[in-house]
């Protein structure tokens, strides 16, 4: 079996030239963000296809958020 990985925040970092708490607080509070900064950011995260990965964030946030 041959999965692809998908990107993550850290390949999105990487290519932005920025942090991975850059990046995360770009898609979680925009408005704490430099809009240029914001802007590579998403390019980045565009060009890398990349989609949170929804399991990771229940994992850090420690909250499913189900019943």
């Amino acid at each position: 079996m041959n999965k692809t990985r998908r990107a993550g925040v850290r390949e999105v970092a990487q290519l932005a030239g920025v942090s991975v708490a850059t990046v995360s607080r770009v898609l979680n509070n925009p408005e704490k963000v430099v809009k240029k900064t914001a802007d590579k950011v998403l390019a980045a995260a565009d060009a890398l296809d990349f989609l949170p990965n929804n399991a990771a964030r229940v994992l850090s946030q420690h909250q499913s958020r189900t019943l």
